[in-house]
Order: structure tokens, then sequence, then C-alpha cells
């Protein structure tokens, strides 16, 4: 007895019936072959969902890691930055000092504040990036980026510059340059130029420090960068 077969008939008005004969075999190959397309489409969307939902995660932990080492390396940095400074007294300055605190009432020269001289302010409001300074002579030129942290509004400030010598001392420079005064919406580079003033010679320069304000006067990014780290 031969198999079965089924008829599937084509039927338009102005055309002759085309007719198709299909054996069972091939019907319920048909069948197992959409169900098996539906099962492959509902396991990729799953999975898709579930990569979907697994790399978001992930970005989150590369982000949380991302700050956490750059809090970490900015921590390094001035610990750093605090060695150099006092790695620059030697002992016999050291011993000189204590004798004569010892041996005199009046007061010797002062020990650099190095909590004042290092002491960073950071309220992830403006970042500093790509500063690089060139000290030719008596003149120092210093190139640096601002970036806006805020990306809902504008920042308007001025950013300040001084000098750090070896010895601990700071002095405030008053450039004027209008450069200086910033108004961003995303990023600034800035460019200025200044003499540096007698009683910080460029043989005595150990650092220099920005210090930001906003329209408001309040401090909101201060940082003291060593010549040897952005010197070019």
């Amino acid at each position: 007895m031969k198999p079965a077969k089924y008829n599937v008939l084509f039927m338009r008005d102005d055309r002759q019936v085309k007719r198709f004969r299909f054996s069972l075999g091939w019907i319920k190959f048909f069948i197992v072959f959409l169900l098996f397309l539906l099962l492959v489409a509902g396991l990729g969307g799953y999975f898709s969902v579930v990569f979907f939902s697994e790399n978001r995660k992930l970005n989150s932990e590369v982000v949380s890691l991302r700050e956490s080492l750059e809090k970490t390396k900015s921590e390094l940095n001035r610990l750093q930055n605090i060695r150099d400074i006092v790695e620059s007294f030697n002992e016999q300055d050291i011993a000189t000092a204590l004798q004569s605190r010892n041996n005199s009432t009046e007061s010797g020269p002062s020990r650099p504040n190095l909590a004042k001289i290092f002491k960073k302010v950071d309220k992830h409001i403006i970042a500093v990036d790509h500063i690089q300074a060139r000290v030719r002579n008596s003149s120092i030129h210093l190139r640096f980026e601002l970036n806006n942290l805020l990306e809902d509004r504008k920042i308007k400030g001025r950013v300040n510059i001084a000098m750090i010598s070896e010895s601990g001392k700071i002095v405030e420079m008053d450039v004027k340059n209008e450069d200086l005064s910033f108004e961003i919406n995303h990023f600034k580079k800035v460019g200025v130029s200044f003499k540096v003033p007698k009683e910080s010679m460029q043989q005595d320069l150990f650092a220099l420090r920005l210090s930001i304000v906003n329209e408001d006067k309040e401090l909101i990014y201060s940082e003291t960068f060593p010549f040897s780290d952005i010197s070019v």
C-alpha cells in the first residue's frame, strides 16, 4: 500500500489551479523544523537579555575599578611628592637646624609645612589634565587643559598659580592673563607665560601649585605639581 499523499492547491481567478503533493513525512519535517526555529529564536532572545545584563554589570564594575585606580594613583603621586621634598633636605641641614634650635632662643628658619604644600582639594567639578611646564631662564611657559565634570551646566571661574621653592616657600603669582579666567561647557586649553620672581629663582624651584575658584570665589580644586613631573 502506497503512503498517503496530501495535496495543497493554489487557486486564482485568472489562472489555472496549481497543485503540490506532499507526503506525511515532509509535513512532519516542516512542523518540527518550524518548532526548532521557534526554540532557537526563544533561546537567542533569552541569552541576549542575560548577556546584556551581564555586560552592563561588568561595565559598572569597570567604571568603579577605574575610579578606585585613579584615586589610588593620585594618592601615590601625593605620597611620592612628599617623599621628594623630604629627601631634598639632607642630614647636614637637619642637624644644623636642630643644633641652632637647641642653642639659640631666636627663631630659626621654619620647616616647610608639607600638609599645606601638598594638600589636595577636588570637589569633582573640574579636572586639570595634560599639564606641561617649560622653564627658560626666569620665565615659565605653562600649558594645561580644563575639563568640566558637570555635564548639566556651565562652569565659570579662575585659575590661580603659585610657585613653591625647595625650601618650602610658597609664592603666589600675579599672572594677569585672561586665559586663566574660564567659562566652559566641556573643556578649555590654557596656555600662559610669566616671569619667576627673584625670591624663587630657577634653580630653587621645586613645584607649581594650581588653585581653581568658581564664580563665587569658592575653592573647587587645588593640587601641587613638582616640576620633575611636568617639565618638558
